[in-house]
């Protein structure tokens, strides 16, 4: 890792990158807290995850496209600045205005639709292929430091500046990652496009995605993650403040838990896929993170909250590092953008319904029955990848 301050241009991503992360979780529980002080209702609460998730699904593919087309630095710049102008539009507002808290989540989902596959295909594009494990494992702990302080200040800041304030401490917060962008400077991408029509990119994408065998694995495992992180994402704040009865300040420390040992994931992703390969780790930290799910829901306490969060952390990095590394290195340069929103709207689209279903069948049958399904989902996601991959060429990172 230390060969990585060698690209200053990675450093100005990994520190904006950083600076957003850690606007976006604190607003996540700001929000998250705020409509369920106002409605104490489960089905509301998901709905604030539906409007976050569908802009994802309806841009993310174009947005994908969009990224491999023109400068992906300038998209970067366009995405940051439109952020810091919608979250400021919060501080003029009532917290009790119901439905401009739902519209915002909205405009920033469509503004992040194309930052995250531009943020992640410029970091591919700036460091060499030998490094962009420890790069996205880098940035995976820096993502991870921001959710281990994020949530509980988010909590902490709701409940001492209240919503308006936090939003002001967001902006600024967005406003540092805008202008951290603006240092980033590149060589010019390869697009590939040669005059060809966007409708025709978006194909020639959907085409490396099935015809490239990695990829076609990591989708079925994204889509099992994204159901189980759907139904947790919309009902955590009800298991939390409902069924556990924690206060808005303990359910952001339990948050906050997730990112210490992540950290740690992060970090050890590269040394973990150059000794096992990246197939592997893919398997068991997602199979290990739904049964550490399951026993939250077996025993669901303050204590065991803490705890399950805290040692969800390592194995879930581990593989979604893994994972996202690997769909990168085995993707065109010039197709890499594309890939990574399509896969993103695909992990939208189940999230998105997973999340309002969650939210309909917790009003009728409980919220842990239905998390059960969540963390079932989860552990055979592990086992379901690994079949698909044992049909692959030798994995691209192992040592054996």
């Amino acid at each position: 890792m230390r060969e990585l301050v060698r690209y200053p241009a990675f450093l100005w991503l990994l520190a904006a990158g950083g600076a957003s992360s850690l606007a976006g979780w604190a607003l996540g529980i700001a929000l998250s807290v705020q409509v369920y002080e106002l409605t104490h209702s489960p089905l509301t609460t998901s709905a604030l995850l539906i409007c976050s998730l569908a802009p994802s699904v309806l841009l993310g593919t174009f947005a994908g496209v969009v990224g491999d087309r023109v400068s992906r630095v300038r998209l970067l710049k366009t995405a940051s600045w439109l952020r810091v102008v919608i979250v400021a539009s919060l501080w003029f507002s009532s917290g009790t205005n119901l439905p401009w808290i739902f519209t915002v989540p909205v405009l920033q989902s469509a503004a992040m639709a194309f930052f995250i596959p531009a943020h992640q295909a410029t970091i591919a594009q700036v460091v060499p292929g030998r490094l962009l494990a420890a790069a996205t494992g880098l940035n995976s702990a820096t993502v991870n430091t921001t959710r281990l302080i994020a949530p509980a200040l988010g909590g902490l800041s709701i409940s001492v500046l209240g919503f308006e304030g936090t939003t002001a401490v967001v902006s600024v917060l967005l406003l540092i990652s805008a202008v951290l962008i603006g240092r980033v400077k590149v060589a010019n991408q390869k697009n590939g496009t040669h005059g060809s029509s966007v409708l025709r990119d978006w194909i020639e994408g959907l085409k490396e995605l099935k015809a490239n065998r990695d990829s076609s694995a990591i989708t079925v495992l994204q889509s099992m993650d994204a159901w189980k992180e759907g139904i947790v994402s919309a009902l955590f704040p009800v298991l939390m403040l409902g069924v556990i009865g924690t206060s808005p300040a303990v359910m952001g420390v339990i948050n906050s838990s997730f990112a210490l040992t992540a950290i740690v994931g992060g970090i050890a992703c590269p040394l973990i896929v150059q000794r096992y390969g990246y197939r592997t780790p893919i398997a068991v930290g997602a199979t290990t993170t739904g049964a550490l799910l399951l026993v939250l829901i077996w025993l669901p306490n303050t204590p065991m909250a803490l705890t399950i969060w805290f040692l969800s952390g390592f194995p879930f990095t581990v593989s979604w590092v893994a994972c996202n590394t690997l769909l990168l290195l085995t993707t065109k340069e010039h197709l890499r953008a594309r890939t990574v929103g399509t896969l993103g709207s695909l992990y939208g689209f189940h999230s998105l319904a997973a999340a309002a279903i969650a939210g309909v069948t917790a009003e009728l049958y409980g919220v842990l029955p239905i998390l059960i399904v969540a963390g079932t989902i989860q552990s055979l996601a592990g086992p379901m990848y690994r079949t698909m991959s044992r049909r692959l060429n030798a994995d691209p990172g192992s040592r054996r």
